[in-house]
């Protein structure tokens, strides 16, 4: 557990276990996320606002989303390659998946259907990354996996 120094005279409420139960954390969590979600997304509108009134001539365009484009066959490589060309403010924008030789548009199936194939895809024991415990059913990191730490990236374990 990483301790971030707060200013002083700052109370965090979320420092503080025993104020919230799960639901109540899910809650303040799901909102912030939301909340950041939201900035992200004006700050590109404003940012192409800004672009076309003062650099017209350029032509590259600032989306409101988060555009990635993979292919099925090679699904976890090319998350990795995506994710890598965007920093860590554009990452907070609302997904869009495009699968590479599809037409289909994204209006959430698609998406939906990334994240189920790529988390199948890394659980799959050829990556090593997690260990199935049978007397718990449960999945945890594996201590002898021998990925690069890029492929926990992609489970937010970074």
């Amino acid at each position: 557990m990483f301790w971030i120094p707060r200013p002083p005279g700052k109370i965090f409420f979320c420092n503080y276990p025993f104020l919230f139960d799960a639901q109540a954390k899910t809650i303040v969590l799901q909102t912030d996320q939301s909340v950041q979600m939201q900035s992200a997304m004006n700050q590109a509108a404003t940012q192409a606002l800004t672009s076309m009134i003062f650099a017209p001539s350029q032509t590259h365009s600032i989306s409101a989303f988060l555009q990635l484009f993979v292919d099925r066959n090679n699904l976890v490589q090319d998350t990795i390659r995506e994710l890598t060309k965007y920093n860590t403010s554009e990452l907070k924008k609302p997904l869009k998946v495009t699968f590479l030789g599809e037409e289909a548009v994204d209006a959430g199936g698609v998406t939906k259907e990334f994240f189920m194939l790529l988390l199948r895809e890394i659980l799959d024991p050829k990556y090593g990354m997690f260990r199935y415990y049978e007397e718990t059913r449960t999945m945890w990191f594996s201590e002898d996996s021998f990925e690069d730490e890029i492929m926990y990236y992609l489970v937010g374990e970074a």
